[in-house]
């Protein structure tokens, strides 16, 4: 019996069941190329969008942490219940109209020597606190649970900014304690940012809570708004760690031109990160100023001069990142410093030294002295790499805008976990 393709091919003529022979054979050995198309072309948008990422990512700063950071930050402490309430508050100087809050998770290295995010709570509120004795809800996680925050800033965005007179943050649920503590349930926080366009008004900002944790010079509600955290406000890029502000005494006076009457609101002073590649945190901050003077002047000749900031011994053994102050706005074209006791090597030589690795002055949260000359005293002998205390990078790499920097980092984190998402989905489609 004549099968149906038989019956097919009886039915053309001779030439036509030979182009037929051939279209079947062409199109079986054409398949896989075909399949691979179909599955390009499912392909295609994902891996378009991957690139995409994959070029902005390219474009952001690389962020590192620090080999010592000088403080660690706000912990509950051990002792409270898991399900007790607690309350941070933070008091500005004055009020401010905030648009943008951030908050850093605390850190710690898990069993693998892996470093791990802790503390953050799980269920809490934000609130910014106004003038007539009210509140403004800024996020409110009090009926779900707060995604994990990984390692980097959380933000907050203020919209509609009121004139506040500080922040509240109400924690009803506290995370799972990861560490070695006693305490079954804690909140830990490495550090708070408020900004008013570019100027964190939370820095050295008065903390209150129901609750604290202190220990020494690593654990306190004041660490909480100091500044410092696990990283700085940079595009990493290591360099050497000897070129750097250096003078071989123990007291050293700087003198700046601003160019212009200025209307200064903070300093910032970039320690020498020594031994950068090498984790050795005994080598940071090797001749940092533990005496500090500041005056600005209308006159070269700071015949008028007045003192903005003065510390006769800074508290804190320095770390890696900028030392941040905030000043009491005031207006000046001239800038003396005044440095001294110099942070001095635990071992070895004990020779004076005074060291920086940049100095900053900031008007309304910009820096306003970035490639501006600075002159050293006739006394100071030694003098070297003074042109380096304001060019815009130390030794661990480019200083950025703070806030620019927080928002960048946060975009770099965000664009990791699309790509971990994209990636596999990627893959799936061309297996299909």
């Amino acid at each position: 019996m004549t099968s149906p393709n038989h019956i097919l091919l009886i039915a053309y003529p001779k030439n036509h069941c030979r182009m037929l022979a051939v279209a079947i054979t062409w199109l079986f050995l054409l398949s896989p190329l075909l399949a691979d198309s179909v599955i390009f072309y499912e392909s295609e948008p994902i891996q378009r969008k991957i690139d995409t990422l994959k070029s902005t990512l390219d474009s952001l700063p690389l962020t590192a942490t620090h080999a010592a950071p000088w403080t660690l930050g706000y912990a509950s402490h051990w002792d409270d219940l898991p399900g007790s309430p607690l309350t941070i508050e933070i008091k500005f100087p004055k009020p401010e109209e905030i648009d943008l809050v951030a908050l850093f998770p605390a850190t710690y290295h898990d069993e693998n020597n892996v470093k791990q995010s802790f503390g953050f709570p799980i269920r809490f509120s934000l609130e910014r606190l106004l003038p007539d004795g009210s509140s403004q809800i800024i996020a409110n996680h009090l009926n779900s649970d707060y995604p994990e925050p990984g390692m980097g800033p959380q933000l907050f965005p203020c919209p509609d900014p009121l004139p506040a007179i500080g922040l509240r943050i109400t924690v009803t649920q506290r995370a799972i304690n990861k560490t070695w503590w006693k305490a079954s349930h804690l909140v830990a926080f490495s550090e708070l940012f408020a900004f008013v366009g570019e100027r964190n008004v939370a820095l050295r900002a008065d903390v209150k809570t129901t609750s604290s944790y202190i220990f020494e010079r690593a654990w306190s509600p004041a660490y909480l708004t100091d500044g410092f955290s696990l990283y700085s406000q940079l595009n990493h890029k290591i360099k050497d760690p000897t070129k750097c502000f250096q003078v071989m005494t123990d007291q050293a006076q700087l003198q700046m031109d601003l160019g212009k009457t200025r209307q200064i609101d903070e300093i910032r002073l970039w320690p020498v990160v020594r031994a950068i590649q090498h984790n050795y945190p005994l080598k940071l901050g090797l001749g940092f100023p533990q005496f500090l003077r500041v005056e600005l002047s209308n006159k070269p000749d700071f015949s008028d001069a007045v003192v903005i900031y003065e510390a006769s011994h800074l508290e804190l053994q320095p770390g890696g990142g900028p030392w941040m102050q905030p000043i009491s706005p005031s207006k000046g074209r001239y800038v003396r410093w005044s440095l001294g006791d110099g942070v001095r090597e635990y071992l070895g030589k004990n020779q004076p030294e005074i060291c920086l690795g940049e100095i900053e002055i900031l008007e309304n949260g910009l820096v306003v002295s970035q490639g501006l000359p600075v002159l050293v005293s006739d006394q100071a002998t030694s003098v070297s790499g003074l042109e380096l205390l304001t060019d815009g990078f130390v030794s661990e790499g480019e200083i950025l805008p703070l806030r620019q920097w927080l928002t960048q980092f946060h975009q770099r984190i965000a664009i990791g976990q699309q790509l971990k998402v994209l990636w596999p989905a990627a893959t799936e489609a061309r297996i299909r």
